[in-house]
């Protein structure tokens, strides 16, 4: 599979990465998924907010096949923007993979709750761990485009993880934070691209796009 480097300094990742939020929690599917992720080249690998059951069960899993993944680990729930929380999380992932590559904060244009500065407290525990050796790269997930722009233009995140599909081709806030991250050296993690599966079917009807069709737009 064709690889890139992930930012200025990053590590190579193959052009198709692999979600696991919706993968079914069997250890028999998640073995064969990250088998199949290994053997094709689709090393990074975006792990998100999991209990501590999850690592329990899935855990051997990962390290298993950990030296031939890039892991992209997020740092709160997406609804939970407790720190307390998000440290705990993040420290049981890392009692099973020893570290990661990319500490994505989840949703940093809805990320303030109860007046907290979210992000900037956030930014200096994930400091923290990069000083530790257990966190390499930072990053931040975002769906809105001006926000996403901010970030990747104040040079404090390493990588960004925003939706790009075929429905935004002609969107030009997307495509200029696109030109940004180019400019500023940030990784780009293109996440939804099939727009929820939207692509496929409109109005009750085939659109006779493939996945094919949305992955080779994103190269």
């Amino acid at each position: 599979m064709e690889t890139r480097t992930l930012g200025k300094n990053g590590p190579e990742v193959g052009v198709i990465g692999l979600g696991t939020e919706h993968l079914e929690r069997s250890p028999e599917t998640m073995d064969a998924v990250l088998r199949a992720a290994v053997e094709a080249g689709a090393n990074y690998i975006d792990v998100l907010y999991v209990e501590h059951d999850y690592w329990e069960a899935f855990g051997p899993l990962f390290r298993k096949y950990r030296d031939g993944l890039v892991l992209g680990a997020h740092w709160s729930s997406g609804q939970r923007y407790d720190l307390d929380y998000c440290q705990s999380t993040l420290d049981n992932m890392l009692s099973f993979v020893g570290s990661v590559e990319v500490a994505m904060m989840t949703m940093i244009d809805d990320g303030d709750r109860k007046g907290q500065p979210w992000r900037e407290a956030s930014l200096e525990h994930l400091r923290r761990y990069q000083e530790q050796g257990r966190v390499g790269l930072i990053g931040g997930s975002a769906h809105d485009a001006t926000v996403a722009r901010e970030a990747v233009s104040s040079g404090l995140i390493d990588v960004l993880m925003f939706p790009i599909n075929m429905l935004g081709h002609d969107d030009e806030q997307t495509l200029g934070l696109i030109q940004a991250c180019a400019d500023r050296g940030a990784g780009l993690v293109a996440m939804k691209p099939y727009h929820g599966g939207t692509l496929f079917c409109a109005s009750g009807q085939p659109t006779g796009i493939t996945p094919a069709h949305c992955l080779h737009y994103l190269f």
